[in-house]
């Protein structure tokens, strides 16, 4: 059930996408496995985000960080670290948003692991580009644009088409460095 608040989401029901995710969270806490509950809190935090809850996203990604450093589970404390990154980013911290972004990619990147990388990548994107760094900011969109290519995660595609343009935008000479 976690999984599918994601795709209703996606699919653009987000009333149905935040009451999946409340049911998916209730029925892990119900199950009382370490591993589920994991899983529980954070896909179904991507509805809170991207509805705007940035405080009902920070407190799942704050359980999951607590669960997983607990746990010893380094893949999920890496990728719970990522997300609080982006929920930084969306929320306007920039500064902090870019350190914990960049630390936290390190590590989940050294588990393997790529899922979500694209979304990281283009939230860094616009974390750098607030702070004025555009080169960074477009370093950031190459990469994902090449990790969506790469791993064919393309449910943020779209997102991230945006965010290049949202920085084109901002940068103050509106080119785009090669």
């Amino acid at each position: 059930m976690s999984g599918r608040s994601l795709a209703l989401w996606l699919l653009g029901h987000p009333d149905a996408a935040i009451a999946d995710s409340e049911r998916a969270l209730k029925d892990a806490r119900e199950i009382g496995q370490a591993g589920t509950l994991m899983y529980a809190l954070l896909l179904p935090s991507f509805a809170h985000a991207f509805r705007g809850n940035h405080a009902t996203a920070r407190a799942l990604s704050d359980e999951l960080v607590a669960l997983a450093d607990e746990k010893g589970a380094w893949f999920w404390e890496a990728q719970a670290r990522s997300y609080r990154g982006c929920l930084l980013a969306l929320t306007g911290d920039a500064a902090d948003a870019v350190h914990m972004i960049t630390s936290a990619l390190s590590a989940y990147r050294s588990t393997g692991a790529t899922l979500f990388t694209p979304w990281y990548l283009s939230t860094l994107a616009r974390a750098y580009a607030k702070l004025g760094q555009f080169d960074d900011a477009w370093r950031c969109i190459d990469e994902a644009m090449t990790a969506v290519e790469t791993t064919k995660e393309t449910w943020c595609e779209a997102e991230l088409n945006r965010t290049a343009g949202e920085i084109a935008l901002m940068a103050p000479d509106r080119r785009r460095k090669s």
